[in-house]
């Protein structure tokens, strides 16, 4: 059943309408979230991008094609949805990650994410659109400011490196959904980070259910062990924290 409304209070049985309907064929839209990269040296930053899916729920792989050769791209994995059309979430968050090679050139660059589905019976392939900038703005239920019309892509620079670092024994692992991992992780601080650090739990993923920080027990290796459970179905999860 279709209902028709004129927004200004005319109408009636003495007007025409006509009403065009075509089939729609599955799709999605990707949007970037980072604003912007400042990328330490020897050091890895995440780019979150929100995808909008419209009639296409399988897995989508992020992908940044314009990345010079003294980078890495990796994760970039957004799986599919597990029980549509009754559990289908109409937005869904990714993360890839962009790591600087040891002698990485200081410099700015214009990077392009694409999201391409992997399943999909006809090729999707969308280039995510860049927010420009995000200010955020005050008061309640205020959106934040975007100014999309500054250009298409995700700016970057090389930046000088952090004094504490991540460091993971395994960069890609495989999680059956439902299960646990234990994935060993050590902090790195240099002679310029002075003091102690606390680890607190970090934010949860779109990708990741239950994810845990636990203290190194007395007598364990140099590496703790971050738990995770996995809440979807078997993809690479990318290695950064």
């Amino acid at each position: 059943m279709i209902s028709l409304e004129d927004l200004l209070g005319r109408g009636g049985t003495g007007f025409g309408y006509r009403l065009t309907a075509f089939p729609q064929p599955p799709d999605f839209n990707v949007e970037l979230v980072t604003p912007y990269l400042n990328l330490p040296e020897n050091g890895t930053a995440a780019v979150e991008v929100l995808v909008s899916r419209r009639g296409y729920d399988g897995p989508i792989r992020l992908s940044i094609p314009d990345l010079p050769e003294d980078f890495v791209q990796d994760g970039g994995n957004i799986p599919a949805e597990l029980n549509p059309p009754e559990d289908r979430r109409v937005f869904s968050l990714g993360y890839l990650t962009v790591t600087a090679k040891p002698g990485a050139k200081r410099r700015p660059l214009d990077l392009t994410v694409w999201a391409e589905a992997t399943e999909s019976s006809s090729p999707i392939r969308k280039q995510a659109l860049a927010p420009g900038m995000v200010q955020t703005i005050r008061g309640l239920r205020q959106k934040s400011f975007k100014a999309p019309w500054l250009g298409t892509s995700l700016p970057m620079a090389v930046s000088n490196p952090v004094p504490v670092r991540i460091e993971l024994a395994k960069q890609h692992v495989r999680i059956v959904q439902g299960g646990d991992y234990a994935l060993p992780w050590k902090l790195v601080k240099e002679s310029q980070a002075g003091g102690a650090i606390k680890v607190e739990n970090p934010r949860p993923t779109a990708s990741i259910k239950d994810l845990r920080v636990l203290r190194r027990p007395e007598g364990m290796g140099l590496y703790g062990r971050r738990h995770i459970s996995h809440s979807h179905n078997l993809c690479d999860s990318p290695g950064h924290l």
